[in-house]
């Protein structure tokens, strides 16, 4: 019987028929593909049902290429594109919207295996699981055994169960002895022999920082900032280099989960929290610049004729 049952967020990508606008209305969508997007997680929860709510642009219809997986489509479009998604009508637009169903894993990973501690000879479903309860950490690179959720068959590490022919997931990294069943869709991995572990993200559009140990995009390798550590998130203060959730560099300098990032702007906290500076950029930037600009007018400009009003029906 599986016991490791958890909520996954799978999205749908769809463009609008032909002479219609109304993106909420479910009868003008033409739907294209959907896959499993990431999994409910608890440190990330609270954003991830409101994002739910939310029909959001994804790209622009023009230029996807549908024989690539949704993330090679998202790389090319930051690396080669010189305009705005609020620029294209809705005719021009792909539309993103999620759903959440259950399947077999964790709150950190989909996964149809469980995996050995060397040191306390316990089987958890992912070392985060394992770390969260015992009073050490799993030292996953010295796995020697897997388990199979489904018949419980106890294996060397690999992609498939020995026994019963299951898919413990769509990546598997022997070196790292990691499996991953989101699937490329929304989440390539590839591993990186110098920084020692496997990487989210497309080889090509990577690059290794000796300083840093780290790889970054290609796109933002000529501007981030060299530093031999790179620390902990500045809101949450979990460790970045390890983590598995994806993090930025804000203009400051400064380094932020991604989620954390997000959840600063929800609540209309623009300013990095360590030096206070700006912290929205690109495209958010100048979302943001905009809806404060439009905020301040119908503010002062509304209060300078209410105290107009006030006057004169003062002076009266």
């Amino acid at each position: 019987m599986n016991n490791y049952k958890n909520h996954v967020i799978f999205q749908r990508i769809f463009k609008l028929k032909p002479n219609t606008r109304n993106i909420n209305n479910e009868a003008n969508r033409i739907y294209i593909k959907q896959y499993k997007y990431q999994v409910l997680n608890n440190d990330r929860k609270k954003q991830q049902l409101m994002d739910m709510d939310i029909i959001f642009d994804h790209l622009p219809i023009s230029g996807y290429k549908f024989d690539l997986t949704d993330y090679e489509n998202i790389e090319i479009f930051r690396n080669t594109a010189n305009y705005t998604m609020n620029k294209l009508a809705p005719s021009e637009k792909l539309y993103s919207i999620q759903y959440l169903d259950s399947l077999t894993g964790c709150q950190h990973y989909v996964r149809g295996c469980e995996i050995e501690c060397v040191t306390c000879k316990k089987f958890y479903i992912c070392r985060f699981c394992h770390n969260d309860n015992e009073d050490h950490n799993l030292p996953r690179f010295e796995t020697e055994h897997f388990r199979c959720i489904f018949c419980k068959f106890v294996q060397l590490p690999t992609q498939t169960c020995t026994n019963c022919n299951i898919q413990f997931g769509s990546y598997f990294c022997a070196k790292c002895k990691l499996v991953c069943d989101i699937g490329p869709e929304p989440k390539p991995n590839y591993h990186c022999d110098t920084c020692g572990c496997c990487m989210v993200g497309l080889q090509q559009y990577s690059k290794h920082c000796d300083t840093c140990g780290m790889c970054y995009s290609t796109k933002g390798f000529v501007s981030h900032k060299c530093r031999s550590d790179i620390g902990e998130c500045i809101v949450c203060l979990d460790q970045l280099k390890h983590s598995i959730f994806g993090h930025i560099e804000l203009k400051c300098g400064h380094l932020i989960h991604s989620h954390c990032h997000d959840e600063l702007l929800y609540h209309m906290d623009y300013k990095c929290p360590i030096c206070k500076k700006f912290t929205p950029q690109g495209e958010e930037r100048r979302v943001v610049l905009r809806e404060q600009r439009k905020l301040y007018k119908r503010v002062f400009f509304g209060r300078i004729a209410d105290q107009q009003l006030v006057s004169a029906t003062t002076a009266g």
